[in-house]
């Protein structure tokens, strides 16, 4: 009979309060679970692993970040035959400017993430600087640290944002179908009022790029000009 032992991690432990620590490691067998009272990132370069945290599984693969906050229980373990190689990152979010410290309150709000980050040399930088002894690298570890948080959560933002515009490109495409974008003047006076309709009409033929055609309400006919001119 096997126990699993719980071991909660001081960052006081390796590390002083308050300072960036990056660190390249190599996971061949099953982390001990583990809790801290510091945040995490941690890029996965090589490998593949599962992240199981407060009865969650999370699939890790090449070029993923988990971000974590304190507290919560957590292990990383490598996919069976594999060695899971990564550049882990503590530090204290209070350390951090306070525009940083709430995006990563946004980013973990609903439990530890697992995202692509945008730029995996930051990492690397990271790791460099925090191992290395040039002055002032902790200065400069706090913004490589603040800029990967910012990368994440712009990255986090923009998928949003995406989704959000497949979603309204599909709730107006139904409605647009009567008019479509390659209608002769004349017809298209036949079927719409306004020129706003044109803009929303490339909308939905762009699939899932914006019309920067100006929208405006100038109202138009639906007589064809030799009617008026009658």
């Amino acid at each position: 009979m096997t126990s699993t032992i719980l071991t909660r991690l001081s960052g006081h432990g390796f590390r002083r309060p308050g300072e960036v620590v990056a660190l390249r490691q190599e996971l061949v067998r099953p982390h001990r679970p583990h809790w801290h009272d510091f945040h995490e990132m941690a890029l996965v370069t090589a490998g593949s692993g599962i992240h199981h945290v407060d009865g969650r599984t999370l699939p890790l693969t090449r070029g993923d970040v988990l971000v974590i906050s304190p507290s919560p229980l957590h292990a990383v373990a490598p996919a069976p035959g594999q060695r899971l190689e990564l550049i882990d990152v503590t530090f204290d979010a209070q350390t951090m400017p306070r525009e940083v410290e709430k995006m990563l309150s946004t980013l973990t709000s609903g439990g530890p993430v697992v995202a692509q980050v945008p730029d995996p040399a930051l990492f690397d930088a990271l790791a460099d600087e925090t191992t290395g002894s040039r002055p002032h690298r902790q200065i400069m570890a706090r913004a490589l640290v603040s800029q990967a948080v910012v990368s994440l959560a712009r990255d986090r933002s923009g998928a949003s944002s995406a989704v959000q515009l497949q979603t309204l490109v599909a709730s107006v495409r139904p409605a647009l179908a009567p008019a479509p974008c390659n209608v002769s003047a004349p017809a298209l006076a036949r079927t719409v009022s306004t020129s706003c309709r044109v803009a929303v009409c490339s909308l939905a033929k762009g699939d899932g790029e914006v019309s920067r055609a100006p929208c405006t309400t100038k109202a138009v006919s639906r007589q064809p000009p030799a009617e008026r001119a009658a």
